[in-house]
Parts: structure tokens; sequence; C-alpha cells
């Protein structure tokens, strides 16, 4: 009969046998008490924390160094080519991650196509929102903005949605053909990219949208981050002082401009 030494039971577990294999490296490495001490106490710290468990368990494999990289894949014999995707000057590892981590940035659009950054603000107390879009090229040159007001919004979850409809609008009026379309709406942004039917209270948007998707030679819809939509953002915080409708075809509002050019100098000349 066979048993297992490392549980009071002696029925092997797999919980036992990681704590079994992590002892014996720890008593085996360098500063041994101090190791194990410090293995014990953080990670009990970790798993009392009060926030999701793929955070924990993301925090523990980046710990460990079993993320899964290039350079841990390539050990493996899972990839061939070590080299970050992102920084293509280095090997991607764990010190890349942080990098690729770091402030997101507005990208300008390839070639002839214009990119539209759309926002929304939403003001419950009178049931009215705000829409805002910016239109630049891929040289980063402003070609256009506008806001717009829906009055008697009684559905907070469709703001972002009438924005992004919005913006489709707005390119049919400057004429574009191809477009990318970006906005910090993931739920908008994902509709828009599935094949799926819409059966939400957003049905009669994305129908739209995608209605007028037939007047353009080429449209993409991307998802950014907030801090990489901040031009757009920023015209909506105006149109939501004012409270009219706003059009911009040569020069935009200082406080835009002032963050357009921001966007160019972080941004779009790292590409």
């Amino acid at each position: 009969m066979l048993v297992w030494k490392h549980e009071a039971s002696g029925q092997y577990s797999v919980k036992s046998g990681y704590r079994a294999l992590i002892t014996d490296y720890m008593l085996t490495s360098s500063n041994n008490y101090y190791n194990v001490e410090t293995y014990r106490d953080f990670y009990k710290f970790l798993w009392e924390l009060h926030i999701p468990g793929k955070i924990k368990i993301h925090a523990w494999r980046a710990i460990n160094n079993y993320v899964p990289h290039n350079i841990n894949l390539s050990q493996r014999l899972l990839v061939v080519d070590v080299v970050c995707p992102l920084f293509s000057w280095s090997h991607e590892n764990m010190k890349s991650f942080p990098m690729s981590m770091k402030q997101p940035l507005w990208r300008p659009p390839i070639g002839e196509m214009i990119k539209l950054n759309f926002d929304a603000s939403f003001l419950r107390e009178s049931r009215t929102l705000v829409a805002a879009i910016i239109a630049r090229n891929s040289e980063g040159n402003f070609m256009g903005a506008c806001t717009y007001n829906f009055g008697n919004v009684v559905d907070a979850t469709i703001v972002e949605a009438r924005a992004c409809e919005r913006a489709m609008v707005f390119a049919t009026e400057l004429g574009c053909k191809r477009i990318m379309v970006e906005g910090d709406s993931l739920i908008t942004i994902k509709k828009l990219n599935s094949k799926e039917e819409d059966r939400s209270v957003l049905k009669s948007i994305i129908s739209s949208i995608r209605d007028m998707e037939k007047q353009f030679d080429y449209v993409l819809y991307l998802f950014v981050p907030r801090l990489a939509n901040r031009a757009a953002h920023a015209l909506a915080l105006e149109g939501r002082r004012s409270q009219y409708d706003g059009y911009w075809s040569h020069e935009p509002l200082e406080s835009v401009k002032l963050v357009l050019e921001a966007d160019w100098r972080n941004g779009a000349q790292r590409c």
C-alpha cells in the first residue's frame, strides 16, 4: 500500500503535491528561511485580498514567471520567434509586459482612411445626451468635428451607441469612403463586430449603423480605452457645457486642439 507522506490522510492531491514541490524548492534556495517565510506571508496576503480571482491568479503566475510570453513558450518548443510583437527590438518577457501596459495612445489611420473618434455625455437630470465626433486623417490632421444633442433619452445604455451612429452620419457628410470608427464603448463595438443578430435595447441603433455601412467602401470598428479617446471626450464635455449642436470644419475648439496636438505628439509619431 502506497502512502503519500506530505498529507495527513496519506492520500495524494494536486494541492499537496504542488505544496511539496514549492517547499522543496524554497528549502534548497539561498536564504532558505527568508524565502519560505516571505512566500508564506505574501501568498496569505494575496489570497485574502478582496479582488477578482483572475487577478490573484495572474499575479501568482507573473511572480512565478508562469505567464505564457514568447520566451517561456519557446522554452517549451511552442513558438520559434521570441521577439515581442509590440516592441520588435526586444524579446517578449515579463520585462516587456509593463511597457505594453503603459498609457494607451491614439494611433492614426492607415493610408487614405479617416478615423472618427466618438464619445458621449449623458445628463441624467434632463435626460439629454451630447454626442461628440472628431475626424482625423493619417497625418493627424483635423478633418472636422461636431456635437449633437439628443433629447428625451430614457435609457442610459444607448448613449454611446447613439454617438457611434452619429459618427457614421458625420462621416457621410464629410464624404468619406474608407473609415475607422473608434470609441471607448466596448459593448457598442462588440455588437457592431458581431455577426449575430442583436436582440438588446440597442437593436434598432445597431441596425441603423449597419445600414449606413453600405455608403462606404470600407468600415472598421475599433475599441480603445478612454485615455486613447481623450479628444472626443474633451469635445463631449464642451458640448455638455454649451448644450447646443456644434460643427467645426477648419479649426477645433482650443481645449480640444490641445488634446489633438498631444495625441499626435505622444502617440502618432511613435508608430
